[in-house]
């Protein structure tokens, strides 16, 4: 079972709970881009936990974005998400071949900022779209986020997009049971046993296919040395 968690001080406690809810792996969200430091740390907690860590980068602006978006930078983390703060980024992040997953396109706007035409760029350059859970359980207008969710969900459904969910947890109060993402899932339209199977799988193929990237084999998508 997989969640995603926020890197900061209180990272252990975190961790433990995490454990405890049934977790066996996580992916650790990192804002700041220093390489040296997230290697370090996720190598120091595997260490400690003997779990599986994955480090993932999250970016909001292009500068940022560009600065990753290159096979030298993307040896040196897991996972890139891009926060879908607007629609220039959202297109931005769908387009890119070295983002894995858009988060909450949605936020900020009266829509679901991803249409047909995003759906067909993210499938193509295999970008899953993630839900940030508590970003939408603290929204202020709870009723519609998820009615924008269910618009989004329509349209990952249509097109076989992934489509991952995670706590995004930023203090031990954000982690939730498993359950609860999955019963979520089912409220926005998918079958439960697809809610479960998300849940539970997520987005490990496009880990397992990163950690690949991660060789000195791999040059650019679809081009490794033989």
């Amino acid at each position: 079972m997989l969640d995603a968690i926020y890197f900061d001080q209180n990272i252990k406690e975190k961790i433990e709970i995490a454990k405890y809810l049934g977790y066996d792996e996580l992916i650790l969200i990192f804002e700041e881009i220093n390489f040296e430091k997230i290697n370090d740390t996720i190598n120091k907690l595997k260490e400690i936990f003997q779990m599986n860590f994955y480090s993932c980068i999250l970016v909001d602006n292009f500068k940022k974005l560009r600065k990753v978006s290159n096979v030298k930078a993307h040896k040196q983390f897991d996972l890139l998400f891009v926060n879908g703060i607007n629609l220039k980024i959202n297109r931005e992040a769908v387009e890119n071949v070295f983002v894995d997953g858009l988060v909450n396109p949605q936020q900020n706007r009266d829509d679901a900022g991803f249409n047909h035409i995003f759906a067909k760029k993210a499938l193509k350059n295999n970008v899953a779209l993630i839900i940030n859970f508590n970003q939408i359980l603290n929204s202020q207008n709870l009723t519609r986020e998820i009615e924008k969710l269910i618009e989004l969900i329509k349209i990952a459904r249509k097109y076989k997009l992934k489509v991952g969910i995670f706590s995004f947890a930023k203090t031990k109060f954000d982690l939730k049971d498993p359950i609860i993402f999955s019963s979520f899932l089912y409220c926005l339209g998918y079958e439960l046993k697809d809610a479960k199977r998300i849940v539970k799988n997520s987005i490990k193929d496009i880990i397992n296919e990163n950690l690949k990237k991660r060789s000195e084999k791999w040059i650019f998508p679809g081009v490794e040395l033989i």
